[in-house]
């Protein structure tokens, strides 16, 4: 970290490239990403895509997040970083995020992986336009105040932990989008 960031939160370095990028009304377009110009965020860093029939799932991810979790989470849907209670919370909030759009910033905890408790932070969706203008993608990022290893699967969403939401109501440039359809189970069964 430069000695110019060395006191400003990763989230906050995120927030302020999404903001220089962004233009009166419309959103920062997917290719206007340049991780050079945030070197020292990028590996607390993602960028989140959805898929017209899914949900959102991990694009690219920076190191640190699977270091954070012992694991490669490229591709990963973002619910399945948290424990299961927390999933579909998670789930609505990244469409918020693509469909209002709305930049989204939430408190967060993680367990540790050696099971001896738990460590607080945050993280952080602010959408992008693709080349025509859908918003199908978000650059995120997380942050935990320690460098511990915390264990898969268990990023948690605390009770009293409300997000904030900030919606982007003035952006007369953006395509319509609803939200992705949720998966349903059918049950099949072939008694012939």
């Amino acid at each position: 970290m430069t000695t110019e960031t060395a006191n400003v939160s990763i989230l906050d370095l995120l927030r302020k490239y999404w903001s220089e990028l962004r233009q009166t009304d419309t959103l920062p377009a997917r290719t206007k990403i340049d991780p050079v110009q945030i070197d020292d965020a990028l590996p607390s860093s993602f960028i989140l895509e959805r898929a017209d029939d899914g949900p959102a799932h991990l694009r690219v991810s920076g190191q640190r997040i699977s270091e954070m979790v012992g694991f490669d989470t490229r591709g990963l849907p973002l619910p399945h970083l948290f424990d299961a209670p927390n999933r579909q919370r998670i789930w609505d909030l990244s469409d918020t995020c693509l469909a209002a759009p709305a930049v989204i910033t939430l408190g967060i905890e993680a367990k540790a992986a050696n099971g001896v408790g738990r460590v607080s932070g945050r993280m952080v969706l602010m959408p992008l336009a693709d080349s025509d203008g859908t918003v199908n993608r978000a650059l995120g990022g997380f942050e935990l105040h320690s460098a511990l290893p915390i264990a898969a699967e268990c990023l948690i969403v605390p009770s009293s932990a409300a997000p904030k939401i900030e919606y982007l109501t003035e952006m007369p440039s953006i395509k319509e989008r609803k939200p992705a359809p949720r998966p349903a189970l059918r049950l099949v069964v072939d008694n012939t």
